[in-house]
């Protein structure tokens, strides 16, 4: 993906806002450019300030002034309106390498009708560039160390801050390099080398043994393992054939595989991967909006309080006096670290999540997921593995379990169901009879129905199926189905010839790590329920297996209505799927989250999407979430706090502008430093990991 597509993709998705260039600006489409062009108009600026500032510490020096002219009060004023001279040139050249870009800033914010940051910046160094000239014209006092030190200090500041993010930057730019820069296809029966971006929809890629996969794609010729741990952060290679789909990035260990092209250039997962970071870290959330609001307001009130210093100081002490209490002002105000507070915090700790495998789609969503009160999960496939146990096989009086496990397991070899599986797989581990079948029939909902063998008609399906089908259970099966359900068994009733014959009771697996979830969210004081569309039998096993409400029976419409009460009764919820037939509850919900995304992270329905299936990621981005805000807190008092203590210490003529712009720095890298710390915190690991996926090194950032 060039630079050029991803500004393109990131413009069309940011609003009309932007930083003050003292400011982190996440609108910058390549920072690591913008970072150096400014490292080299800060070592200019330093190399030009510094004669200033040599020529300043002279001319203020008593000691200095003794040690060349022998102990004289004075200075000839020849040689001072040498030195003066001297500063001038070397301000003059700082103030051309350092405050076009402020210039600029402040210019677009002023056109917009508001002031910013960058026009507190221009005023204190302009103006003490303005009143040297005139100490010049007038023999006065200049000011030019003041004014340069002023801009140097923003500057290394603004590059410190700019660096940061740039390193974040770099590395989406590391994970597009992972795809290779050249792709084998055939065209017209030849095997041509050409460019990975050359590649078109539909186009026959050959990965040879080895090789990197250049794009998506179905695998139609060819078989062998592809280590995909860069992508999904699995271990364990994964056998690949004819119908399944690879991904760009990923390494063939062996085979020859034979690739249609599905997706290439910017429809790569891969890329889509790095535009959706991206453009998450391009959406703004309430609390930056309210920081904002903040700093329109306190710039102009900043501007009107140096004005009224620089009246009451000329008053009492003089012009000289009046400027510099008016320069501390405007230097001890700005409010750099007010608009670093909230964006830098949540660039770390979107980092962050990335690094632990949880995509966040926009800083809106890490907010809402640090107000939520009360997390929902669907039950299959999320609480539980989605997979089926056969445990229990009940026959008739006078009918063979292993007829029973081996006619059923032969009409069900002809089925996807999940039981139907667990059914073949049961067979197979027992060696059963496995016979041909003809005239199959799926009912959806009620069960199957089919020849076995040739003779008989079996079917295999719900005690209504059976109904339906005229094959009632006898009393002793009716009991023991009973039984079964009772113990939160899902249970199939198996018949043939006209008679129902048996009962099969399954047990759904529990994610192991789903009771330290549950009760570690209900530690942190989560409200913890579950929503299923299985009968009350198989939510009440969940429910007493992990000690928390299960509601069942439910349709999709159910979900998203009982998603909405909850809002109202328990306050922000979490709701917890797939992301597909969960999508109306997730979009009812305020934060919705879709586990085991693997390279599927544009679901639409999801605010929060997670690259593996671990249940204890949901935990871990809870706690990140509320660590993220505890931090923007902390920023945003520290900010307010610095102002009010620094304006008030400038109002009364105590700082010097030198040091209010030094102070205005350090406050900044303390919110920089604070912010950062979310980046150099540990994201969750999965036991069976070896490599990092390739959304870890976005967190490389921090």
């Amino acid at each position: 993906m060039s630079h050029t597509a991803l500004a393109s993709s990131s413009e069309s998705a940011s609003p009309a806002w932007q930083f003050s260039s003292c400011c982190i600006d996440l609108d910058q489409t390549d920072p690591g450019e913008e970072a150096w062009k400014l490292l080299t108009r800060l070592a200019l600026g330093i190399v030009f300030s510094m004669d200033t500032m040599m020529m300043s510490f002279f001319l203020y020096s008593d000691w200095a002034r003794a040690a060349i002219f022998g102990g004289e009060p004075t200075i000839p004023s020849s040689i001072v309106l040498l030195f003066k001279l001297n500063m001038l040139l070397g301000s003059t050249l700082t103030m051309l390498v350092l405050v076009p870009p402020i210039l600029r800033a402040s210019w677009d914010g002023l056109r917009q009708r508001r002031m910013s940051t960058d026009t507190l910046i221009a005023l204190g160094s302009l103006s003490g560039y303005a009143a040297s000239l005139y100490g010049i014209a007038t023999g006065g006092e200049v000011y030019f160390d003041t004014a340069t030190t002023i801009l140097v200090f923003v500057t290394a500041g603004h590059y410190l801050e700019l660096r940061a993010r740039a390193r974040g930057s770099e590395a989406l730019e590391r994970l597009l390099a992972r795809a290779p820069d050249m792709a084998c296809v055939v065209r017209g029966g030849v095997e041509t080398d050409v460019p990975a971006a050359a590649v078109a929809l539909g186009e026959t890629v050959i990965v040879r043994p080895g090789g990197s996969i250049p794009v998506d794609g179905e695998v139609i010729d060819g078989a062998g393992s592809v280590d995909e741990a860069s992508i999904t952060g699995e271990a364990e290679p994964v056998f690949k054939e004819a119908g399944e789909r690879v991904y760009s990035g990923a390494v063939n260990l062996d085979g020859r595989l034979i690739i249609r092209a599905t997706g290439v250039g910017e429809d790569r997962a891969m890329a889509r991967l790095v535009r959706h970071l991206r453009e998450a870290l391009t959406r703004r959330a309430p609390v930056q909006r309210l920081a904002d609001r903040v700093s329109a307001i306190f710039v102009p009130l900043t501007v009107l309080c140096a004005a009224l210093a620089f009246a009451f100081w000329c008053w009492r002490d003089g012009a000289s006096h009046g400027l510099m209490a008016a320069l501390a002002v405007l230097l001890i105000a700005c409010p750099c670290a007010l608009g670093v507070a909230t964006p830098l915090a949540i660039w770390a700790g979107m980092g962050r999540a990335a690094e632990g495998g949880v995509l966040v789609r926009s800083a809106e969503a890490l907010e809402k997921l640090a107000g939520v009160k009360a997390v929902f999960f669907d039950k299959t496939g999320t609480l539980t593995k989605g997979t089926f146990l056969l445990r229990d096989t009940i026959p008739a009086a006078g009918i063979d379990g292993g007829q029973l496990i081996g006619w059923a397991a032969s009409l069900e070899t002809a089925s996807e169901h999940p039981l139907g599986r667990a059914v073949v797989a049961h067979a197979r581990a027992h060696h059963a009879v496995i016979s041909p079948v003809s005239e199959f029939r799926a009912m959806p909902g009620l069960g199957v129905v089919g020849q076995v063998g040739g003779a008989s008609k079996v079917a295999v399906g719900s005690e209504r199926f059976m109904q339906r089908m005229g094959w009632p259970l006898c009393p002793t099966l009716s009991a023991e189905r009973a039984r079964l359900h009772g113990e939160g068994r899902t249970v199939v009733c198996v018949g043939w010839d006209g008679v129902a014959r048996g009962l099969l009771g399954f047990v759904e697996s529990i994610r192991p790590e789903a009771p330290e979830t549950v009760r570690e969210l209900t530690a942190l004081g989560f409200a913890v329920e579950a929503l299923t569309g299985d009968d009350r039998s198989a939510g009440e096993a969940v429910s007493r297996r992990l000690g928390i409400r299960v509601h069942s029976n439910l349709l999709p419409d159910d979900k998203e209505r009982l998603i909405a009460e909850a809002r109202s009764r328990l306050g922000p919820v979490a709701m917890v799927g797939d992301g597909l037939n969960d999508a109306p509850a997730m979009a009812r919900s305020d934060v919705g989250i879709a586990l085991g995304c693997g390279v599927d992270v544009t679901r639409e329905t999801a605010d929060v999407s997670l690259i593996g299936s671990d249940l204890r990621q949901v935990v871990w981005a809870a706690r990140l979430a509320h660590e993220t805000y505890r931090t923007i807190r902390q920023n945003l008092w520290w900010a307010f706090f610095y102002n009010a203590v620094g304006i008030g210490l400038a109002l009364f003529g105590i700082l010097h502008p030198i040091i209010s712009a030094l102070a205005m720095v350090l406050s900044n890298l303390f919110v920089v430093g604070n912010s950062l710390r979310l980046a150099r915190g540990s994201a969750p690991k999965d036991k069976d990991s070896v490599e990092e996926t390739f959304v870890e090194e976005f967190a490389a950032a921090g």
